[in-house]
């Protein structure tokens, strides 16, 4: 487990790489819970899905997912995105050159 602070790094750290490189992400969201506190927001469920769908008025028919569990393509499917795993078999650039493709 980690903690908020470093979780704040990582995504600090993201941030600033992009930025060098002419992007950046909008926004991070992230479940802070343990599977214990039975949240909505940890995948599979769908909170943090439900709230960037909100945040940023997204067109989930036409969008994907890209996520690297079990969990996360069940998240996927429930709010009705498309979705793929990457994995051993499937990576990140296979997976958008599918999707672009």
């Amino acid at each position: 487990m980690t903690t908020h602070k470093k979780v704040q790094e990582i995504h600090s750290r993201i941030q600033k790489y992009l930025n060098e490189n002419g992007t950046a992400i909008d926004r991070f969201y992230y479940c802070p819970h343990t599977p214990q506190e039975c949240c909505d927001c940890r995948k599979p469920k769908t909170g943090m899905l439900l709230e960037a769908i909100k945040d940023f008025e997204i067109d989930i028919k036409s969008s994907w997912f890209i996520g690297d569990s079990d969990s996360d393509m069940e998240a996927a499917r429930k709010v009705g995105c498309k979705n793929i795993k990457i994995d051993s078999n499937i990576s990140l650039e296979d997976a958008v050159k599918k999707i672009l493709g």
